[in-house]
């Protein structure tokens, strides 16, 4: 009868959580990599977009107030 922790939920390894755990991870760590791939790109634009309005908006405002305070 093998040890009780051995191998337990991990069906790919003899020595248990550790490789199960690695595996996990590294799915994981793949399929987070090729969604960032993708999404950079969009991430990206959003970002120059919304910094874009952002500042756009701030100066706008800053300009109001000037010609308000005049």
């Amino acid at each position: 009868m093998p040890h009780p922790t051995q191998g337990r939920g991990c069906p790919f390894s003899k020595d248990g959580r550790v490789t199960c755990r690695r595996i996990l991870s590294n799915i994981i760590f793949s399929y987070l990599t090729t969604m960032r791939l993708k999404h950079v790109e969009l991430y990206k634009n959003y970002t120059k977009d919304w910094l874009f309005k952002m500042t756009t908006s701030n100066v706008l405002h800053h300009e109001q107030n000037k010609e308000k305070n005049q």
